[in-house]
């Protein structure tokens, strides 16, 4: 486990800075210690859904593998989070204040910059990562609460040019300003503490708008500052500070909204400013006549805002309340809504979280109906209520989807996404949509006992009847799902035996393994298993579940569910078919999406249109598939997979789960296809920062299988993966190979082997050798390992040279196994130990291969000759 932490205060500064990290490592966990800023708590409530926080006191206590610390490296701000400094194998420091020394951390950036956040987006700069408009705002607000918004002594030149960075990739500077704060004098804080005091509420079409009078025996400067902070503690749209100060009256106004132009009302004061910040000061009015006045202006001139029925989703999908919950849970699943409301004819009764849908099926009342589980104490609003209003509830109420009621008919449905997506623009949020198709057009489905039997040994089609069996017993439904169901459709070889379980994976995996004398091993987070048998074959079981994603490209969350919406969470429809092993219905095929049918088209299809937003590493999925079956991608899949590689989602994936997806291309018959369609679709910059597909790549990639399928007839085991990825990084820069390396998980010789091969010194390059004998071939190429000789093969193109070394590489494999005179001879012959021993050895070897020599008295008489010419003997 990864966690992201800061210390136990959190402010935007912190915060900001978790959010950057987070993209940098993106396997982690948010976790927040402690009570955040009030400010942050507000900014919290609104954004919860968009930031996948978890408390301290969620935290399961699992291993810990790395931990990165933000904005603090002094351990006691950590708050009840202090014990991981024992726990983690790697911890990480991202901090702009004084090195305190008292974490002992594997990696600490700790630099004098006005924000934390700044050294973060300055290495998501350096990544080339991309940020969306709304990470921007989040980025600028935590570099302008630490900086003073760029005032303080402590700012730096660093932290200008990451807020105009983040200024040009859409950052908010209105949500930035309604968030800042910053300390206030004694008088200042008694000003402030009377305009809270004093604050009326008036309700201008839809807008509130607090008045705040006060006066006070002297000026006090500030009060700008105050309004902007009233506006942001009170929650309000608008506010308008109007203050008696030496014989003046001074009104200062702020709005956060759009309908309110501040420098209008202020005009008519003579004063004037920017639309949303503006202020005049009066003469000779008095305090109750200059009120007065406000209030008559603001009548005038606002005017109504964005109202629900502007942004609302509309038409609703509405449950009635005699659906049961199964069929609820469902529903919700289909249309990607986490809660329904539930509707009488045509009256709105409740409303039915997804929260209440499983908690009811947890305790086996799928058969329920939902109207004892729904929330009948309904928050509502009318099509007239304006935006502010909707936020603030939300906010305040907790409240995700607001219904719109007019006359009791609900009309529409206002959501946090229907919020954000007003407030930050349409590119918020991807609408969900189904791809796959919703009538199958072959009705005939194949007779899959027949095909198993056809395709399986008869000890595993027993093995599969065995687990049905098994199942029965409990009552639980078991299906052989995904990729061998697929290729036995296709009469393909493959033992991937994957079983879904309708009931508990786990504990039918330990009865299978019992009755066949295999091996258990249990994942109890994810309630799966895997068996494996004495011959080998491994059965993995999973318990039938729904994976949702807190966000785009990250690993998926499990929750336990039918198998139908197991298979939701398929990338394809040709890998969400199953065939029932339970004894009644064995073999029978399940195909809710119509897969079969894009099988027998040869057609590649997602079932949604998130499906590449959700897990990027299906667009290198979908064209693995592509390639090994000469499949066509579907029209409107390859439209969404093209949106997803132009908004670049693959940069947003860990290198590690990249690395998973390439060793599964690198064992593919046709990967070099693959790498060419890759390259066609501009992917690989994505995968491999740096990296330009050319045609002279494409060709030494080409040479590897050749090179490789050569050297292991000639008895030489060769790792085609390590040839394959050492060529693909020998084509960029080698310190962004280098680093693209640290963050991969392969064993240490294969990174020094790589390594190895890009620094190209001390060795002899094959390029540049001509015609030699095999023993000046053995004197200059004894010190390359085999996959050296692999990687250089397949960039050389003078094919005579290439069969020389061929020649040598496959004697050489087999040297070992010829030479009979080892150091024991040389000990007979009264000779030290010593470099001559490698020497002479080395000779011995060399004449060996050259074939000149070859029975062991031969070999002895060689060693002793070469001994005398060297004056040793």
């Amino acid at each position: 486990m990864q966690l992201i932490i800061a210390h136990r205060t959190l402010d935007f500064d912190a915060l900001a800075a978790m959010v950057a990290a987070k993209k940098l490592y993106p396997r982690a966990k948010l976790v927040i210690s402690g009570k955040p800023d009030p400010s942050v708590q507000e900014f919290l409530a609104l954004y919860k859904d968009t930031i996948p926080f978890l408390y301290s006191n969620q935290l399961p206590r699992q291993e810990l593998t790395r931990v990165i610390i933000v904005d603090t490296n002094y351990s006691k701000q950590l708050g009840d989070l202090s014990w991981i400094m024992d726990s983690a194998k790697e911890i990480f420091i991202y901090d702009h204040h004084p090195d305190s020394n008292s974490i002992d951390c594997t990696m600490k950036q700790i630099e004098n910059v006005g924000a934390a956040t700044t050294l973060l987006v300055e290495k998501l700069v350096k990544d080339n990562l991309a940020i969306s408009p709304y990470e921007a705002t989040i980025f600028a607000l935590g570099i302008y609460q630490d900086t003073g918004s760029l005032t303080f002594q402590s700012t730096t030149p660093r932290d200008v040019r990451m807020v105009a960075f983040l200024l040009e990739k859409g950052a908010n500077l209105q949500l930035v300003g309604d968030f800042m704060e910053r300390r206030l004098s004694e008088e200042q804080q008694d000003l402030f503490n009377s305009l809270i005091n004093k604050a009326e509420e008036h309700w201008v079409n839809g807008i509130l708008v607090l008045i705040s009078t006060v006066t006070v025996e002297k000026y006090i400067g500030g009060l700008a500052f105050l309004t902007s902070k009233l506006l942001e503690i009170t929650g309000a749209d608008s506010v308008i500070s109007v203050a008696a100060m030496e014989k003046k009256v001074h009104l200062v106004g702020r709005t956060r909204v759009d309908c309110v132009p501040m420098n209008r009302i202020m005009a008519k004061f003579d004063g004037g400013g920017h639309f949303k910040a503006a202020a005049a000061t009066v003469k000779d009015m008095g305090l109750d006549r200059t009120y007065d006045k406000l209030v008559t202006y603001l009548n005038e001139i606002i005017q109504p805002t964005l109202t629900a029925e502007k942004i609302m989703s509309h038409p609703v999908k509405v449950l009635s309340p005699r659906t049961t919950i199964s069929e609820a849970g469902k529903s919700m699943l289909r249309y990607g809504h986490t809660g329904m409301p539930v509707r009488d004819e045509d009256k709105l009764v409740g409303m039915v979280s997804r929260r209440d849908v499983d908690k009811a099926l947890h305790h086996g009342l799928g058969h329920a109906p939902v109207k004892g589980f729904m929330s009948r104490e309904l928050v509502t609003v009318s099509p007239q209520t304006p935006l502010p209003e909707i936020q603030r509830m939300m906010v305040h109420d907790d409240i995700g989807r607001l219904p719109v009621v007019r006359e009791d008919k609900i009309i529409g449905i206002v959501s946090r996404s229907d919020v954000l997506r007003t407030l930050h623009g349409g590119d918020y949020t991807h609408p969900f949509n189904t791809l796959y198709l919703n009538q199958c057009a072959i009705d005939n489905k194949p007779y899959l006992p027949k095909l198993l039997a056809r395709h399986l040994k008869a000890e595993y089609l027993e093995l599969l009847k065995g687990i049905g069996r098994m199942a029965d017993e409990n009552n639980w439904g078991a299906y052989l799902v995904g990729g061998v169901v697929r290729d036995v459709l296709l009469g393909v070889p493959n033992l991937d035996f994957d079983v879904v379980v309708e009931g508990n994976a786990p504990e039918l995996a330990a009865a299978v393994a019992q009755s066949y004398q295999g091996r258990l091993v249990v994942h109890e987070k994810f309630q799966t298993a895997t068996v494996t048998l004495e011959d080998g074959l491994k059965v993995d079981f999973a318990t039938a579940r729904k994976e949702f994603y807190e966000y785009p490209a990250a690993l998926p969350v499990v929750e336990e569910t039918s198998l139908k919406e197991d298979f939701y969470r398929r990338d394809f429809t040709i890998n969400a078919m199953a065939a029932q092993l339970n004894p009644e219905h064995f073999g029978e095929l399940l195909d809710f999406f119509c897969g079969y049918d894009d099988l027998q088209e040869r057609r590649l299809r997602i079932l949604h249109n998130i499906s590449f937003i959700e897990d990027p590493t299906r667009i290198l999925r979908a064209i693995r598939f592509e390639q090994r079956y000469g499949f066509e991608i579907e029209s409107q899949t390859l439209y969404v997979m093209g949106h997803a590689i132009l908004e670049e989602s693959l940069k947003n994936i860990s290198v590690d789960r990249i690395w998973t997806e390439l060793k599964l291309i690198f064992k593919e018959n046709k990967a070099v296809k693959v790498f060419r369609r890759l390259g066609q679709l501009e992917i690989w910059r994505q995968i491999v920062p740096g990296l330009e597909w050319n045609r002279e790549l494409e060709g030494n990639l080409e040479g590897v299988v050749e090179v490789t399928t050569r050297l292991q007839n000639a008895g030489v085991v060769i790792k085609i993966w390590l040839i394959y990825i050492t060529i693909i990084l020998k084509q960029i820069e080698r310190d962004k190979a280098v680093a693209w390396l640290k963050e991969l998980s392969i064993a240490k010789e294969h990174r020094l082997f790589i390594e190895g091969c890009l620094e190209d010194q001390d060795k002899v390059a094959l390029k540049e050798l001509k015609e030699h004998s095999l023993k000046e071939l053995h004197t200059l190429l004894h010190s390359y390992s085999e996959e050296e000789l692999a990687v250089e093969l397949c960039t050389l193109k003078e094919r005579q040279l290439v069969e020389q070394i061929f020649d040598y590489v496959a004697r050489r494999a087999v040297i070992k196994d010829k030479i009979a005179v080892n150091g024991n001879f040389l000990r007979s012959l009264g000779i030290k130990p010593g470099p001559i021993y490698a020497k002479s050895l080395f000779a011995l070897e060399t004449a060996v291969l050259a074939g000149e020599i070859d029975e062991e008295k031969e070999q002895r008489d060689y060693v002793t000759g070469w001994l005398k010419s060297e004056g040793v003997l």
